[in-house]
């Protein structure tokens, strides 16, 4: 895990998209993370997209010809905006067009199924621009460089940077965060449970798309032990769901 923290990457961070084409995905190597458990760990992802009258994809245009681009938000708010804004410009077409979240393990398995195809899927991923301030606000406080992305926040000890773990359904992981509020939540009760430790908890970022590129091109213990931990909004849409499947 610690090319994680020292790799250093040119700082392009902007407040705008990040595209994510099936191009990106290299075939997996031998040594990689298994596809499914990559799946596995989108699964509990929700991103939020705009479907048509169909519940088929909104396409906002095209890649420079290569195929087709979808745009996914991380927040649902960006995505209603988005789709107001649409609804202006077609006001007949887009009058039943819809937010719908998502798992962003249904987008990882359409970009590896369209990986051969000639009109590839491109999706633009839009991070939650209160979590991209937050994220410019760490690199400013410390000395490496973090790739433009959705930004993901987590926790380290000591100069070793090894990660703060925590306890979930048995087993011990590695929590990285969607939101700076739920780290500091953690980092907090860490503090209080080990005050002497306090000096030396790092709070650290990387994107969420340069992860999803190392699960497939390696695998070790601390990345298989890493878990996503979603946005207090993602997390009331899916205990929703979870309440509904019981009824």
């Amino acid at each position: 895990m610690k090319s994680l923290l020292t790799r250093s990457v040119t700082q392009s961070w902007l407040l705008s998209s990040v595209l994510v084409s099936s191009q990106a995905l290299s075939p997996l190597p031998a040594l990689s993370i298994p596809d499914e458990v990559i799946v596995q760990k989108l699964q509990s992802v929700p991103v939020y997209t705009i479907l048509d009258k169909l519940d088929k994809f909104v396409s906002t245009g095209n890649d420079n010809g290569t195929g087709t681009k979808i745009d996914l938000f991380f927040s649902s708010e960006d995505a209603l905006r988005a789709l107001s804004a649409l609804q202006k410009k077609y006001p007949v077409r887009a009058r039943k067009w819809q937010v719908t979240p998502v798992p962003l393990a249904t987008i990882y398995q359409l970009l590896r199924e369209n990986q051969t195809q000639t009109d590839r899927l491109s999706f633009v991923f839009y991070p939650n621009h209160q979590e991209v301030r937050s994220a410019i606000n760490l690199l400013r406080q410390h000395p490496w460089q973090y790739e433009r992305g959705v930004p993901l926040f987590f926790a380290t000890l000591g100069k070793e940077r090894s990660f703060i773990p925590i306890e979930h359904n048995g087993r011990e992981v590695f929590p990285l965060f969607f939101e700076a509020e739920q780290l500091q939540e953690m980092v907090g009760r860490f503090i209080e449970q080990h005050p002497d430790l306090a000096s030396e908890v790092n709070t650290e970022v990387v994107s969420l798309e340069w992860l999803i590129g190392e699960w497939q091109k390696k695998d070790s213990e601390s990345l298989n032990k890493i878990i996503l931990v979603v946005s207090q909004e993602s997390q009331a849409l899916l205990r929703s769901r979870q309440t509904q499947n019981q009824d």
